[in-house]
């Protein structure tokens, strides 16, 4: 992915994860928002860490029409059967604004499950859709941003992208699968979601400068992605609430790239 930073403005990766939709949890006002912050950003770009949609179908041991979208529970009949595909035109709409900054998606297991169950392909259904079919990285994958500084000069930023899997209540999990995702991929940030936590870590590390034979400090960056989908709302009976689960904040992470001098600043967004 090349991009132009001659004007030494920088460059934003907006990071999507576990949005969920088609849930009856999704904060859809929010998700909204936050893609209209991104649409609005002239150099922003977007990175989708899986789970865009719910994608619980019948014949799910996890499907409950309670915990369905009023959108999906008040479909016309003719359509309302096929849940998963009215999630997917849901997510297509919603992200058509930024259809044209997608850079990469990798699928997560709310994805997984309908490709090996009912043999659809959740994340490129909806790609096509978008007609960004290209950013579509599979289960892992790898983004190389090359900004053009000047006629001569580039500077490169990797991104390494999983869904994750990390399992537990505690923070803890997500940062030892973070942190070896660092240690076994040579990425500058690496990004996944799947914990609903929103985790921001610099992790420098040492590094001999090939050009001056010095050592230079180099910042790589673990993300843990966020979520759009709340743990519970007022008079629900869901599996969140089955299992107690802790309450997360609503929202992702930015990470803005300075090109010119390399340097790179991480932020939540609401």
């Amino acid at each position: 992915m090349s991009l132009p930073a001659t004007d030494g403005q920088p460059w934003r990766i907006y990071a999507l994860s576990d949005a969920h939709i088609g849930s009856a949890l999704c904060d859809e006002a929010a998700l909204e928002r936050y893609v209209a912050t991104i649409a609005a950003d002239p150099q922003g770009r977007v990175v989708i860490t899986g789970d865009l949609i719910a994608a619980i179908g019948k014949g799910d041991k996890r499907f409950d029409l309670a915990g369905l979208a009023p959108w999906i529970r008040d479909a016309d009949p003719a359509f309302a059967e096929d849940v998963l595909g009215l999630q997917c035109d849901r997510a297509a709409e919603m992200l058509a604004p930024v259809a044209d900054r997608i850079d990469g998606y990798v699928s997560g297991n709310h994805e997984q499950k309908p490709r090996a169950w009912y043999g659809r392909a959740v994340g490129p259904a909806i790609l096509r859709a978008l007609d960004c079919r290209d950013a579509y990285l599979g289960a892992q994958g790898w983004l190389c941003y090359s900004f053009k500084v000047t006629q001569t000069r580039r500077r490169r930023l990797s991104v390494y992208l999983h869904h994750g899997y990390s399992a537990g209540r505690a923070i803890g999990g997500q940062a030892a699968m973070l942190e070896r995702m660092l240690r076994d991929h040579d990425a500058d940030i690496a990004i996944c979601g799947h914990s609903h936590e929103t985790f921001v870590r610099p992790m420098p590390r040492m590094r001999l400068d090939a050009k001056t034979g010095k050592p230079v400090q180099q910042t790589r960056w673990a993300i843990a992605a966020g979520t759009w989908e709340r743990t519970f709302t007022d008079g629900s009976d869901g599996w969140p609430d089955e299992r107690a689960l802790s309450p997360k904040a609503m929202g992702s992470v930015v990470i803005e790239y300075h090109p010119a001098t390399a340097e790179s600043a991480v932020r939540v967004a609401a």
